[in-house]
């Protein structure tokens, strides 16, 4: 089977929780991205920082069940 597409719509990436400042350093000063306003309806549900990326959406959730290396935290959360 071949699933045919045409682009990507949105990329969520998962980050730990309180490193707010590491993620706007690095995708907004390092790579340049342009952060932009999330949906008022996920900033209630999620703590999400997103950037414009050409007419893609790249979404940062920051994530109180990864540990600082980015893998599983024995935290529940």
């Amino acid at each position: 089977m071949t699933i045919e597409y045409r682009r990507i719509n949105h990329v969520t990436l998962a980050v730990p929780a309180g490193e707010h400042e590491r993620v706007r350093t690095f995708y907004g000063g390092v790579l340049g991205l342009r952060e932009v306003k999330r949906p008022e309806a996920l900033g209630v549900v999620y703590d999400i920082i997103w950037y414009e990326l050409l007419d893609m959406a790249v979404a940062h959730r920051l994530h109180p069940a990864l540990d600082e290396a980015g893998g599983k935290s024995s935290r529940r959360g």
